[in-house]
């Protein structure tokens, strides 16, 4: 037997088709089988193909372009139409996509470092006034950045864990470089105890 499931994906190559999915059940066991090349395209519970995610990425983080402008240049070249909130979500998604990535490659970006002789780790926070702290973990030698997290404070129980995380998906760096807060030192201390410990002169 077999079910069908309308789609209508949009996407650079794909362009704005209507798709019936054919989706056979099997008699005996009921497990179901799907067309899984379409989910080489388009994610699993999208409508929007991975071409065009990526694209709405760069042009946002890497272009630093705004929804509408966005919105304007994709109608322009492809001659898809889509709402400002969904090149917002879709950006967003990016994120998420691209860190997947980063965190799911972490090996073969530690054998990189440990190719190249290992890796200085700069840590820093930022944050507007009434937000959390953004604090990031980025190699001095390659500008790669390691790791980014969210917290309430630069507090030493969060920032032990953020520390842990970078040892264990990087490595212990050939030194750390920090600005002067009393919780960085105490939080560094616990993991990196026996790293070169680096002051940033700018701070």
């Amino acid at each position: 037997s077999q079910r069908i499931v309308k789609r209508y994906p949009v996407g650079i190559s794909l362009g704005h088709p209507a798709l019936r999915h054919h989706i056979k059940k099997c008699p005996v066991c009921k497990r179901e089988y799907h067309y899984e090349k379409i989910n080489a395209l388009v994610p699993r519970h999208s409508n929007y193909a991975y071409d065009i995610l990526v694209e709405i990425g760069l042009q946002r983080f890497q272009r630093h372009r705004q929804n509408n402008e966005i919105q304007k240049d994709i109608q322009s070249c492809y001659g898809l139409a889509l709402p400002e909130s969904s090149i917002n979500d879709l950006a967003n998604r990016f994120l998420d996509y691209l860190a997947a990535v980063h965190y799911g490659n972490a090996a073969v970006i530690r054998q990189m470092f440990n190719d190249n002789g290992g890796y200085v780790a700069h840590f820093d926070g930022t944050c507007e006034l009434g937000t959390d702290v953004l604090f990031a973990a980025i190699d001095e030698i390659s500008g790669i950045v390691l790791l980014t997290c969210r917290i309430p404070t630069e507090n030493v129980n969060d920032l032990k864990q953020f520390f842990e995380k970078c040892r264990q998906f990087f490595g212990v760096p050939l030194a750390t470089m920090r600005d002067l807060s009393q919780n960085i030192a105490l939080a560094r201390d616990e993991v990196f105890a026996d790293v070169a410990d680096l002051i940033c002169q700018y701070h």
